[in-house]
Protein backbone atom coordinates (compact mmCIF):
# COMPACT_ATOMS: atom_id res chain seq x y z
CA UNK A 1 0.00 0.00 0.00
CA UNK A 2 2.71 2.46 1.08
CA UNK A 3 5.70 2.67 3.40
CA UNK A 4 3.53 3.24 6.48
CA UNK A 5 0.71 0.73 5.94
CA UNK A 6 0.97 -2.78 4.46
CA UNK A 7 -0.89 -6.09 4.43
CA UNK A 8 0.86 -9.23 5.68
CA UNK A 9 -0.38 -12.32 3.78
CA UNK A 10 -3.80 -10.76 3.55
CA UNK A 11 -4.56 -11.33 7.23
CA UNK A 12 -2.65 -8.69 9.15
CA UNK A 13 -2.45 -4.94 8.76
CA UNK A 14 1.03 -3.65 9.58
CA UNK A 15 1.21 0.06 10.36
CA UNK A 16 4.55 1.79 10.85
CA UNK A 17 4.34 4.24 13.76
CA UNK A 18 6.74 7.19 13.63
CA UNK A 19 8.67 8.19 16.74
CA UNK A 20 6.69 11.35 17.42
CA UNK A 21 3.33 9.50 17.72
CA UNK A 22 3.63 8.55 21.39
CA UNK A 23 5.56 11.58 22.58
CA UNK A 24 4.35 11.85 26.18
CA UNK A 25 5.23 9.63 29.15
CA UNK A 26 2.43 8.32 31.37
CA UNK A 27 -0.38 9.19 28.93
CA UNK A 28 -3.25 7.33 27.25
CA UNK A 29 -3.60 7.06 23.49
CA UNK A 30 -6.57 5.78 21.51
CA UNK A 31 -6.30 3.78 18.30
CA UNK A 32 -9.18 4.49 15.92
CA UNK A 33 -9.98 3.01 12.52
CA UNK A 34 -12.68 3.98 10.04
CA UNK A 35 -15.18 1.41 8.83
CA UNK A 36 -14.33 -0.06 5.44
CA UNK A 37 -10.62 0.53 6.11
CA UNK A 38 -10.21 -3.22 5.55
CA UNK A 39 -12.45 -5.87 3.97
CA UNK A 40 -13.05 -9.53 4.67
CA UNK A 41 -10.53 -11.52 2.60
CA UNK A 42 -13.13 -14.10 1.51
CA UNK A 43 -16.39 -12.19 1.19
CA UNK A 44 -14.91 -8.78 0.39
CA UNK A 45 -17.27 -7.21 2.90
CA UNK A 46 -16.20 -4.07 4.79
CA UNK A 47 -15.13 -4.58 8.40
CA UNK A 48 -16.42 -2.29 11.12
CA UNK A 49 -13.94 0.27 12.37
CA UNK A 50 -12.61 0.93 15.86
CA UNK A 51 -14.06 3.88 17.76
CA UNK A 52 -12.52 6.03 20.49
CA UNK A 53 -12.05 4.43 23.88
CA UNK A 54 -11.99 0.81 22.68
CA UNK A 55 -8.34 0.23 21.89
CA UNK A 56 -6.32 2.07 24.52
CA UNK A 57 -2.54 2.30 24.68
CA UNK A 58 -0.75 3.59 27.76
CA UNK A 59 2.81 4.87 27.79
CA UNK A 60 4.93 4.06 30.83
CA UNK A 61 6.64 6.56 33.06
CA UNK A 62 10.21 6.89 31.90
CA UNK A 63 13.10 6.12 34.23
CA UNK A 64 14.47 9.59 33.47
CA UNK A 65 11.14 11.36 33.97
CA UNK A 66 12.31 13.18 37.12
CA UNK A 67 15.46 14.37 35.41
CA UNK A 68 13.49 15.39 32.32
CA UNK A 69 11.09 17.42 34.44
CA UNK A 70 14.00 19.16 36.12
CA UNK A 71 15.28 20.31 32.73
CA UNK A 72 11.92 21.51 31.36
CA UNK A 73 12.94 25.12 31.88
CA UNK A 74 16.04 24.70 29.73
CA UNK A 75 15.79 26.51 26.41
CA UNK A 76 16.25 24.49 23.23
CA UNK A 77 16.94 26.63 20.19
CA UNK A 78 16.44 25.44 16.65
CA UNK A 79 15.59 26.56 13.17
CA UNK A 80 12.74 25.73 10.82
CA UNK A 81 12.41 26.68 7.18
CA UNK A 82 9.41 27.61 5.06
CA UNK A 83 8.91 26.20 1.59
CA UNK A 84 9.97 28.35 -1.36
CA UNK A 85 6.41 29.47 -2.16
CA UNK A 86 5.59 30.13 1.48
CA UNK A 87 8.83 32.14 1.86
CA UNK A 88 7.92 34.38 -1.08
CA UNK A 89 4.45 34.98 0.37
CA UNK A 90 5.91 35.66 3.81
CA UNK A 91 8.45 38.20 2.53
CA UNK A 92 5.69 40.05 0.69
CA UNK A 93 3.75 40.58 3.93
CA UNK A 94 3.88 43.73 6.02
CA UNK A 95 5.73 43.63 9.34
CA UNK A 96 2.48 43.36 11.30
CA UNK A 97 1.26 40.52 9.09
CA UNK A 98 4.59 38.74 9.47
CA UNK A 99 4.26 38.85 13.27
CA UNK A 100 0.68 37.60 13.07
CA UNK A 101 1.73 34.79 10.72
CA UNK A 102 4.52 33.64 13.06
CA UNK A 103 2.18 33.70 16.06
CA UNK A 104 -0.38 31.61 14.16
CA UNK A 105 2.35 29.18 13.15
CA UNK A 106 3.58 28.79 16.73
CA UNK A 107 0.03 28.27 18.01
CA UNK A 108 -0.61 25.55 15.42
CA UNK A 109 2.67 23.81 16.27
CA UNK A 110 1.73 23.93 19.97
CA UNK A 111 -1.65 22.33 19.25
CA UNK A 112 -0.29 19.62 16.96
CA UNK A 113 2.83 18.52 18.86
CA UNK A 114 1.20 19.04 21.50
CA UNK A 115 2.97 21.48 23.79
CA UNK A 116 2.07 24.52 25.87
CA UNK A 117 2.15 27.51 23.52
CA UNK A 118 3.92 29.61 26.18
CA UNK A 119 7.00 27.40 25.73
CA UNK A 120 7.38 28.34 22.06
CA UNK A 121 9.00 31.58 21.04
CA UNK A 122 10.40 33.04 17.84
CA UNK A 123 13.37 35.42 17.55
CA UNK A 124 12.41 37.60 14.37
CA UNK A 125 9.25 18.94 16.37
CA UNK A 126 11.36 16.90 13.77
CA UNK A 127 9.27 13.81 12.85
CA UNK A 128 6.21 15.94 12.23
CA UNK A 129 7.86 17.71 9.35
CA UNK A 130 9.85 14.78 8.04
CA UNK A 131 6.57 12.85 7.73
CA UNK A 132 4.37 15.87 7.20
CA UNK A 133 2.19 14.07 4.65
CA UNK A 134 0.82 11.65 7.29
CA UNK A 135 0.46 14.05 10.23
CA UNK A 136 -1.66 17.06 11.07
CA UNK A 137 1.25 19.28 10.02
CA UNK A 138 0.07 18.80 6.44
CA UNK A 139 -2.85 21.17 7.03
CA UNK A 140 -3.10 24.80 8.08
CA UNK A 141 -0.16 27.16 8.47
CA UNK A 142 2.20 24.32 9.43
CA UNK A 143 1.90 23.01 5.86
CA UNK A 144 4.15 25.92 4.88
CA UNK A 145 7.07 24.27 6.71
CA UNK A 146 9.73 22.59 4.60
CA UNK A 147 9.63 18.92 5.63
CA UNK A 148 13.00 18.20 3.98
CA UNK A 149 14.67 20.72 6.31
CA UNK A 150 13.11 19.46 9.54
CA UNK A 151 14.02 20.97 12.88
CA UNK A 152 17.71 21.73 13.30
CA UNK A 153 19.32 22.54 16.61
CA UNK A 154 22.54 24.56 16.55
CA UNK A 155 25.75 22.58 16.75
CA UNK A 156 28.56 23.54 19.10
CA UNK A 157 31.33 24.09 16.57
CA UNK A 158 33.94 24.71 19.25
CA UNK A 159 33.24 21.41 21.04
CA UNK A 160 33.38 19.52 17.76
CA UNK A 161 36.70 21.04 16.68
CA UNK A 162 38.39 22.19 19.90
CA UNK A 163 41.02 19.43 19.88
CA UNK A 164 42.18 20.15 16.32
CA UNK A 165 42.09 23.91 16.87
CA UNK A 166 43.96 23.65 20.19
CA UNK A 167 46.62 21.43 18.59
CA UNK A 168 46.96 23.91 15.70
CA UNK A 169 47.37 26.83 18.10
CA UNK A 170 49.93 24.91 20.16
CA UNK A 171 51.95 24.00 17.04
CA UNK A 172 51.92 27.61 15.87
CA UNK A 173 53.12 28.89 19.25
CA UNK A 174 55.87 26.23 19.29
CA UNK A 175 57.03 27.37 15.83
CA UNK A 176 57.06 30.97 17.07
CA UNK A 177 59.33 29.98 19.95
CA UNK A 178 61.59 27.82 17.78
CA UNK A 179 62.03 30.51 15.12
CA UNK A 180 62.77 33.11 17.78
CA UNK A 181 65.36 30.86 19.45
CA UNK A 182 66.92 30.10 16.04
CA UNK A 183 67.14 33.80 15.24
CA UNK A 184 68.74 34.53 18.60
CA UNK A 185 71.28 31.70 18.33
CA UNK A 186 72.28 32.49 14.75
CA UNK A 187 72.30 36.25 15.39
CA UNK A 188 71.31 36.64 11.74
CA UNK A 189 68.96 39.44 10.72
CA UNK A 190 68.17 37.55 7.51
CA UNK A 191 66.98 34.44 9.35
CA UNK A 192 64.98 36.61 11.71
CA UNK A 193 63.29 38.37 8.78
CA UNK A 194 62.54 35.09 6.96
CA UNK A 195 61.14 33.39 10.06
CA UNK A 196 59.03 36.42 10.89
CA UNK A 197 57.67 36.51 7.32
CA UNK A 198 56.80 32.80 7.41
CA UNK A 199 54.92 33.16 10.69
CA UNK A 200 53.06 36.25 9.47
CA UNK A 201 52.10 34.65 6.14
CA UNK A 202 50.94 31.57 8.04
CA UNK A 203 48.28 33.80 9.61
CA UNK A 204 47.65 36.47 6.96
CA UNK A 205 46.84 34.06 4.11
CA UNK A 206 44.24 31.89 5.92
CA UNK A 207 42.85 34.97 7.68
CA UNK A 208 42.38 36.72 4.35
CA UNK A 209 40.67 33.68 2.77
CA UNK A 210 38.40 33.22 5.79
CA UNK A 211 37.52 36.92 5.73
CA UNK A 212 36.38 36.61 2.10
CA UNK A 213 34.21 33.59 2.97
CA UNK A 214 32.80 35.43 5.99
CA UNK A 215 31.94 38.55 3.98
CA UNK A 216 30.24 36.48 1.26
CA UNK A 217 28.21 34.24 3.56
CA UNK A 218 27.77 35.98 6.91
CA UNK A 219 27.98 39.72 6.28
CA UNK A 220 24.18 40.19 6.47
CA UNK A 221 24.28 39.07 10.12
CA UNK A 222 26.83 41.75 11.03
CA UNK A 223 25.97 44.44 8.51
CA UNK A 224 25.84 47.09 11.23
CA UNK A 225 29.43 46.39 12.27
CA UNK A 226 30.79 46.56 8.72
CA UNK A 227 29.31 50.03 8.31
CA UNK A 228 31.17 51.24 11.41
CA UNK A 229 34.56 50.11 10.07
CA UNK A 230 35.25 48.10 13.21
CA UNK A 231 38.39 45.88 13.29
CA UNK A 232 37.93 42.23 12.36
CA UNK A 233 38.58 40.89 15.84
CA UNK A 234 35.86 43.14 17.27
CA UNK A 235 33.45 42.09 14.51
CA UNK A 236 34.02 38.44 15.41
CA UNK A 237 33.46 39.07 19.11
CA UNK A 238 30.20 40.88 18.31
CA UNK A 239 29.19 38.10 15.95
CA UNK A 240 29.77 35.44 18.62
CA UNK A 241 27.82 37.58 21.09
CA UNK A 242 24.87 37.55 18.67
CA UNK A 243 24.81 33.75 19.06
CA UNK A 244 24.81 33.95 22.86
CA UNK A 245 21.97 36.49 22.76
CA UNK A 246 19.82 34.11 20.72
CA UNK A 247 19.83 36.18 17.52
CA UNK A 248 21.88 33.54 15.70
CA UNK A 249 21.14 29.82 15.60
CA UNK A 250 24.34 28.62 13.99
CA UNK A 251 28.00 29.38 14.55
CA UNK A 252 29.94 27.71 11.77
CA UNK A 253 33.59 26.78 11.46
CA UNK A 254 34.41 29.80 9.24
CA UNK A 255 33.71 32.53 11.84
CA UNK A 256 35.30 30.36 14.53
CA UNK A 257 38.57 29.97 12.59
CA UNK A 258 38.45 33.65 11.65
CA UNK A 259 38.19 34.54 15.34
CA UNK A 260 41.11 32.22 16.16
CA UNK A 261 43.38 33.60 13.42
CA UNK A 262 42.48 37.17 14.36
CA UNK A 263 43.44 36.46 17.96
CA UNK A 264 46.70 34.85 16.82
CA UNK A 265 47.55 37.96 14.78
CA UNK A 266 47.25 40.01 17.95
CA UNK A 267 49.28 37.37 19.76
CA UNK A 268 52.02 37.71 17.12
CA UNK A 269 52.27 41.46 17.69
CA UNK A 270 52.57 40.99 21.45
CA UNK A 271 54.95 38.03 21.04
CA UNK A 272 57.29 39.98 18.73
CA UNK A 273 57.32 42.93 21.11
CA UNK A 274 58.07 40.77 24.15
CA UNK A 275 60.67 38.61 22.37
CA UNK A 276 62.56 41.68 21.11
CA UNK A 277 62.53 43.16 24.60
CA UNK A 278 63.85 39.88 26.03
CA UNK A 279 66.52 39.71 23.33
CA UNK A 280 67.74 43.22 24.17
CA UNK A 281 67.94 42.31 27.85
CA UNK A 282 69.95 39.16 27.06
CA UNK A 283 72.34 41.06 24.78
CA UNK A 284 73.04 43.59 27.51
Amino acid sequence: MNEFCNLDNGYNVIIKVINSTFNEYGEQYFVTMDSNFIKDIYHREPINGIHDGIWILKTALAFWTFINRRSEDEVVMGSMRLTVDASKTFLARSENNKSEYINNLLNEIANKVPINSSRLKSNKSNNYRIHKNITTFSSGVTNDLDESYGFKTPTNTWNENKILISVGIAIYIIFCLLFRILSYKSKSKKIEAISSAILRLGLIVPNFILTIFFVLNYSNDVELYWQRNIPQIVVQVFYYNELNNGRLLEYDIVPLLLLVTSCLKIFMIIFNFVSKAVTLVLIR
